[in-house]
């Protein structure tokens, strides 16, 4: 599978790609002296500047007995980091998972003790916004100099690849309110009231309807009128007790026809 998986990559120099250790059922306990020597010995042979390891769990199997004891991670990182230096390795990626607990966006952390969150100079959390297969991924990055807000990747089956689309998750979830908006209220018609599309639209409990609408009011898809005098809604004004029609704009028509052609592209 692994042999498969770099084909379908399709790395570019193979040749640069050192013959992977695969974990499974294999005992490595480098941080005892005879393995850390081999370790770098190995290290050095290959020349290898950039070096992986996944996952950590598997790594320091024989060493770490509980994942949140602090001082059984700080011996595994230390031993890492005293081979990385005697090697000569620049670079090391250590992967890790997240619990399964829901964890505040944004603050999102490795599972366990914090000396892996101390230990690291940057740290790459990759998320994945619902439950569905194919649920929108993102990539946040935080640490020394290091500050990127959670990106929206885009994953291609055929070569197993990530790529950033350019939007983060927020542009992402407003772009997607703001268009469930407006398709709702092209169901209900023009003139429909802002309870009724929020009806339609769902997620009232809990504010999203609300985002919805004023998202897409904001990006001057839909237009808000007052019901008994036909004027532009002021959206800064105190509304409340007030019913307001909604209206489906120009832009907010031409996006819907975008948004179907895409669809159709990736359909097809």
């Amino acid at each position: 599978m692994a042999r498969e998986w770099m084909r379908d990559i399709a790395v570019e120099h193979p040749e640069r790609v050192a013959e992977p250790l695969h974990l499974r059922g294999v005992h490595l306990p480098i941080w005892r002296e005879d393995v850390k020597r081999k370790a770098i010995e190995w290290l050095k042979a290959n020349e290898v500047e950039f070096w992986i390891i996944d996952p950590a769990a598997r790594a320091w199997r024989g060493l770490v007995d509980s994942e949140n004891d602090n001082s059984q991670l700080a011996a595994f990182t230390d031993a890492l980091d005293e081979i990385k230096r005697e090697a000569g390795v620049p670079d090391l990626l250590l992967l890790t998972h997240m619990g399964r607990a829901q964890l505040e966006e944004d603050a999102e952390r490795s599972r366990g003790g914090t000396r892996l969150e101390d230990w690291m100079d940057h740290g790459w959390y990759l998320t994945k916004d619902g439950k569905e297969a194919d649920a929108p991924r993102a990539l946040r990055a935080m640490g020394r100099d290091v500050d990127v807000p959670a990106m929206d990747l885009n994953y291609d089956d055929a070569t197993r690849r990530l790529r950033a689309t350019g939007r983060t998750r927020n542009e992402r979830r407003e772009e997607d309110g703001a268009l469930k908006a407006v398709e709702k209220l092209l169901q209900l018609g023009d003139g429909a009231l802002t309870t009724a599309l929020k009806e339609k639209i769902g997620g009232r409990n809990d504010g999203r309807a609300d985002r919805a609408i004023k998202d897409a009011v904001a990006k001057g898809l839909i237009e808000r009128r007052y019901k008994a005098s036909g004027e532009p809604v002021d959206e800064d004004a105190n509304n409340s007790g007030k019913p307001m029609a909604c209206y489906v704009t120009t832009a907010g028509r031409d996006a819907m026809v975008t948004k179907i052609k895409i669809n159709s592209r990736e359909e097809g």
